[in-house]
């Protein structure tokens, strides 16, 4: 196979594992970026920052802005400053019982599906 048709596969591939995450969102009730930034909180831990969730899920700084503000609204979130204009995010104690319902499965289904119990 040639290198074209490996990448253009690959392309492929990454465009369906998007569909499904975005259908999963939806589904859930939650945008993907939402999903994105509390998947992010779990991984890295309460006091991570949006510059963080913008590195490792590659999503724009105004869009996890956005998702972010609109996650501190609906009382998922609180916000505390850092140096700078940098914040940290925390999962608020609503957050914490929104990331059990809902992300948290979908991380266990992943390790089981890659074989990882």
């Amino acid at each position: 196979m040639d290198h074209y048709t490996l990448f253009q596969e690959y392309l492929q591939a990454d465009h369906q594992i998007d569909e499904f995450y975005h259908t999963l969102a939806q589904a859930l009730g939650l945008s993907d970026s939402a999903l994105w930034v509390l998947w992010c909180l779990v991984e890295r831990g309460d006091g991570c920052t949006q510059k963080d969730i913008c590195r490792q899920v590659s999503i724009s700084k105004q869009t996890v802005h956005s998702s972010v503000r609109k996650l501190e609204r609906d009382g998922f979130l609180s916000l505390r400053p850092r140096e700078g204009r940098e914040v940290s995010l925390f999962l608020t104690a609503q957050g914490q019982e929104l990331v059990r319902e809902k992300v948290l499965p979908i991380m266990a289904a992943e390790r089981a599906a890659a074989g990882g119990g």
